[in-house]
């Protein structure tokens, strides 16, 4: 259905043209003229609901992920779901058993990776951008139910793991515990697992594709739906009121020596 619509469309747009502009000559031509004039009335109709796929996946990955996360992290303060304290209580006393570390931080920042390569919008990317560099924790906001996931760099985590195994260690000798772990500015660093979907289906569309002019025109497209997404992105940033350095970018490329930004 997708090879046929599209030829029919380009067509049918210049003889519409012609016959809109032209005297009729005949009552055969302004017979014509009626159906497809009403055609071309339907597809403007329709045309708002034909969103392109690049700018849904965008707004997914906004609402989803980037808004929430942002707005979490405003506060300056998160609970750490996975690291539950022993024998305390959410005010620090001994007894309970519900409470968990804080984590604290001056500043913060959103970091999105950019593939800089279309090629490098795959699942195997993101693991070695992970690997030996990010580790995902959960935080969320002090007395909110609702917890996310996010990814920070190693060090921090580490960081809280040794907070949380000296206060194993303080608890077996009834020491007070360190309810907050403080850093200067918290780093998230998040890939837009989105666009991985956008290229799957890109490049499905090129290796099924047996036309060869419409195999290169999916070509093309690898660049036009990549750069729309990030247009679109950076769109819905702006109307939220979301700003840098808050949210930022970072160039990504697919490598082992590959060293994230400062």
């Amino acid at each position: 259905m997708k090879k046929i619509a599209l030829p029919l469309l380009f067509c049918a747009i210049p003889l519409a043209s012609s016959i809109a502009t032209a005297e009729p000559t005949s009552n055969s031509l302004t017979t014509a003229r009626k159906p497809v004039l009403l055609y071309l009335s339907q597809l403007q109709d329709f045309d708002a609901l034909l969103v392109p796929a690049p700018r849904v996946l965008a707004y997914g990955y906004f609402k989803n992920f980037l808004k929430p996360a942002y707005e979490g992290l405003q506060g300056g303060k998160v609970d750490l779901p996975d690291y539950k304290l022993p024998n305390v209580d959410n005010e620090g006393n001994e007894g309970g058993g519900n409470a968990v570390m804080t984590l604290s931080f001056s500043t913060f920042r959103i970091r999105i990776a950019k593939p800089v390569l279309w090629e490098d919008a795959t699942d195997a990317a993101v693991v070695n951008l992970r690997k030996n560099r990010l580790a995902e924790i959960s935080i969320k906001q002090p007395g909110s139910r609702r917890a996310f996931r996010v990814y920070v760099p190693t060090e921090t985590k580490q960081l809280l793991d040794n907070a949380m195994r000296d206060n194993l260690k303080r608890a077996k000798k009834a020491e007070a515990l360190l309810l907050n772990v403080e850093v200067d500015r918290l780093e998230v660093v998040d890939f837009p697992t989105p666009l991985i979907a956008l290229h799957d289906f890109v490049e499905s569309e090129i290796s099924d594709e047996s036309n060869e002019t419409w195999a290169e025109s999916w070509q093309k497209q690898k660049t036009l739906q990549y750069n729309e997404f990030f247009r679109y992105l950076e769109s819905l940033l702006q109307k939220a009121g979301i700003k840098y350095p808050s949210v930022s970018y970072f160039n990504y490329n697919n490598s082992p020596d590959f060293k994230l930004p400062d």
